[in-house]
């Protein structure tokens, strides 16, 4: 199943890391000032803090869901416990996977 945070507004990293690597050429200009280079400073932080809370909606969301999906798998309301696309493998580690999937969800597999 698929489920997402509303509004959905998908993490897009390469667009800003695009944004940022523009943003930290600049700062490699000899003749900005050090208001300009506090400027850009400033905007490579708005950027980053923007894409951590697009990602952190979804954890958040996530999280949630899986917390009510376990509820309902110890109450017997779902046959099996779901698997969620942050964490495939339920080992509970976030890093041990190459993609995070986080608006994908399904049950496990008996």
């Amino acid at each position: 199943m698929d489920i997402a945070p509303d509004p959905l507004r998908w993490p897009q990293m390469s667009v800003r890391l695009a944004v940022i690597e523009e943003l930290l050429d600049a700062l490699a200009n000899d003749g900005l000032t050090a208001a300009d280079r506090q400027g850009l400073l400033a905007r490579v932080k708005k950027v980053m803090a923007e894409h951590g809370r697009d990602v952190g909606r979804w954890y958040a969301f996530a999280g949630f869901f899986h917390g009510v999906a376990e509820e309902m798998f110890r109450n017997g309301e779902i046959k099996r416990p779901l698997v969620h696309g942050y964490d495939w493998d339920g080992d509970h580690d976030l890093e041990d996977q190459r993609l995070h999937d986080l608006p994908h969800h399904h049950a496990a597999r008996p």
